[in-house]
Order: structure tokens, then sequence, then C-alpha cells
């Protein structure tokens, strides 16, 4: 909304104020998935396949067993070696080396924000001056003929 006033005191002299405000609510509702930073696996030699080269990249936050736990589930069988090729053969079509940078969230979590947002902003503005409006007769003659002959 926007509210406009121009007042005219006295002989020559304009004063004119403008207000404007405006308002805004915005409701939100936004849902995703958040996290607190991300890691990779800390492979063992064992797994990793050599001694050294594993955990290139850094990270390394969380170790992979070196036996299946019990009650894992998923068809592994407790206790079996979880090695180099136990981790190819239960990760078809990837490399040792994409298993060991692998990024997984550390804290992966759904999140939600709902609410609302209110944005309220204003303005005023005013202006003094001495007006002095000039006639000019050729000119007014032939915006007043342009007017009658429809030119814009």
């Amino acid at each position: 909304m926007f509210v406009g006033v121009n007042v005219f005191v006295g002989v020559g002299v304009g004063v004119g104020v403008l207000v404007g405000v405006a308002g805004y609510n915005n409701k939100v509702n936004t849902t995703g998935f958040e996290t607190i930073g991300w890691t990779n696996a800390n492979l063992s030699a064992a797994q990793f396949g050599a001694a050294t080269g594993a955990n290139s990249t850094g990270g390394g936050n969380w170790t992979i067993p070196g036996t299946v736990p019990a009650n894992a589930g998923n068809g592994l069988t407790t206790g079996e070696t979880i090695d180099r090729d136990w981790l190819l053969a239960h990760n078809p079509g990837l490399r040792i080396q994409q298993i060991d940078n692998a990024l997984i969230p550390r804290l992966g979590r759904p999140s939600m924000e709902f609410g609302t947002k209110d944005r309220y902003n204003g303005v005023i503005s005013l202006e003094w001056e001495r007006m002095w409006h000039p006639y000019l007769p050729e000119l007014d003659k032939a915006l007043h003929h342009a007017a009658q002959m429809r030119w814009w």
C-alpha cells in the first residue's frame, strides 16, 4: 500500500510529502535433510588390500569392523571376515578406492523449518521547491493538436 500527499502552501512555493508503507507476511514450510559434516570409512590394511594408501582424502571417522557382527541381518553370516574381497563382493561395480573414499553423513537427519517470515518497509520523502510554470503557447498548441490526432 502506498500513500501520496502533495500540498501547496503560499504563492509560488510547493511542499510535497510522499509516504509509503509495505508489509509482507510469508508462510514457510520447508522439509529436507541436514548433516553435521561428512566422513568416510577408515579401512584397515586388510580391507584396503595394502599397508599404505588407505584413507587418502582424510576423514576416517568410523571403522568397518573386521568381522560381521552378530544380528547384522541382511543375509550376512555372523563372524565372516570383512576384507578387501568381501567389500568388493558386497559393493559390485565399485573399486576399493571408491569404497575407501565414499562420503556419508556423520549425523544425517531429516529437517523441517516452518513458521512465518514478516517484513515491513516504509519510506517518507519531503520536498520543498519554488514552483515555476512557464507557458509556451506553441508547445501547448502542438500537444493539443497531437491529442486531437491521437498520435500516442
